[in-house]
């Protein structure tokens, strides 16, 4: 097990960052997999260490009401599933990457960027791995932009792949590392709305840099019946993130066969609906025990909220899915 010292600094961190507050800054190491999709919060990632190597993540972060602006840095393999924010557009930018690194099973490397809208998210990252992140709210999007670029922009996104031309990327990278480097430096500008304002408005710069220098412009086509129904599950999925639907129930929501609504999320995700969904309760139900008060909430009361029934096999199936014992993640807690 993970040092619960670390696991109770990450947590309390992580409390003073999220808060009520849309904006901060914060900077922070996970030393668990639980504690990083704690941490990486709006994001919704089930984090699965691909290595015999202790997971380490580093996270610097800026939140705007607008916008947000992070670095990270991996020292283990590691897959990530999940969801990324809603209402955002997100692009990466890597820093450093190893040869397997993948982003919804295609290799990136460091000649270009992932870029996606509010949707599932499949990555596999090397040890070693850094990478810059930023993020957009789409609303903020459609005011700073003619329709032509939002449209081109968003039609950019949905091909998830963006070769950005060197020189925007290189001015890019120093703006996000030297914006970081000063909200550490001095923590009052994260709360600046003036310097908020000014870190928007570059990012805006850029992206209309990037939308017009860029060299591919080839796009995905989204809307088939079968993406359609598949976005159509995840929002439910979202709006009901501790449910547990059969796949008739599924299936209805989407409005798709279930053929159809398997063959997706084996796109999407490489594994079926009931996989994804059974996946995402046991690795809500870990954050959970990490962030309760154990004396006040039982493990029952918290795997009944994530409709686990079958109460007499649920911890055999936790310690098969984590490799750890319920009773272990509960000493962190009470720690």
């Amino acid at each position: 097990m993970q040092d619960p010292q670390k696991l109770r600094h990450n947590a309390n961190v992580e409390a003073a960052v999220q808060g009520n507050q849309t904006t901060g800054f914060c900077s922070l190491q996970s030393r668990d997999p639980s504690q990083f999709e704690i941490a990486l919060r709006p994001w919704e990632l089930l984090a699965r260490p691909k290595s015999i190597k202790p997971f380490h993540h580093s996270l610097l972060m800026l939140r705007g009401e607008k916008y947000l602006l992070c670095r990270e840095d991996f020292s283990s393999d590691v897959s990530v599933i999940g969801l990324s924010p809603v209402g955002m557009l997100g692009i990466g930018i890597p820093l450093a990457a190893g040869t397997d690194t993948k982003y919804w099973g295609h290799m990136h490397g460091l000649s270009s960027c992932p870029i996606m809208l509010s949707g599932p998210l499949d990555v596999a990252w090397q040890h070693e791995h850094q990478q810059m992140v930023f993020l957009i709210h789409i609303d903020a999007l459609r005011e700073s932009f003619a329709d032509r670029e939002y449209e081109q922009l968003i039609n950019l996104s949905k091909a998830r792949r963006l070769d950005i031309a060197p020189l925007v990327r290189r001015d890019l990278l120093k703006f996000m590392a030297f914006t970081l480097r000063c909200c550490a430096a001095d923590k009052k500008l994260a709360g600046d709305d003036g310097y908020h304002a000014q870190v928007y408005e570059q990012l805006i710069v850029f992206l209309r840099s990037i939308v017009t220098e860029t060299r591919d412009h080839k796009t995905l086509a989204c809307t088939s019946a079968r993406n359609r129904g598949f976005q159509r599950a995840i929002e439910f999925l979202r709006e009901y993130p501790c449910a547990n639907p059969t796949m008739a129930e599924l299936c209805q929501v989407a409005g798709i066969s279930e053929r159809t609504l398997q063959y997706a999320f084996k796109d999407f995700f490489d594994m079926s609906p009931q996989m994804f969904m059974t996946r995402r309760r046991f690795h809500s139900v870990r954050r959970a025990l990490l962030e309760v008060d154990p004396s006040s909430v039982s493990v029952s009361e918290i795997a009944i909220e994530h409709s686990f029934f079958e109460l007499g096999h649920f911890a055999g199936k936790y310690r098969r899915h984590f490799g750890e014992l319920l009773s272990e993640a509960l000493r962190c807690a009470r720690r």
